[in-house]
């Protein structure tokens, strides 16, 4: 897959159209986590950030975008508090 050689950029059109496929928003919340992390593979911290935010709006729940949240602030930004809560 794209993920494994590490293109990125060349995924996000793809993770995209399968957004606008998902009708009934079932995996709006894990299309939008991967997204989310290949801006964050591109050190995109803000639009990572953006499309981690939809993923919680979708499933407030989903561990996998907590944590890469978490991760981002601490990475990117040095911000281990935010990180934390």
């Amino acid at each position: 897959s794209s993920s494994e050689l590490k293109r990125y950029a060349e995924a996000i059109p793809y993770f995209d159209k399968a957004l606008s496929l998902d009708s009934n928003k079932v995996n709006f919340h894990y299309f939008e986590y991967l997204i989310g992390l290949c801006y964050a593979n591109e050190n995109d911290f803000y639009r990572a950030l953006a499309h981690y935010t939809k993923s919680l709006d979708a499933d407030p729940r989903y561990s996998p975008t907590l944590n890469n949240i978490g991760a981002l602030y601490y990475e990117q930004e040095g911000d281990i508090k935010t990180a934390i809560e």
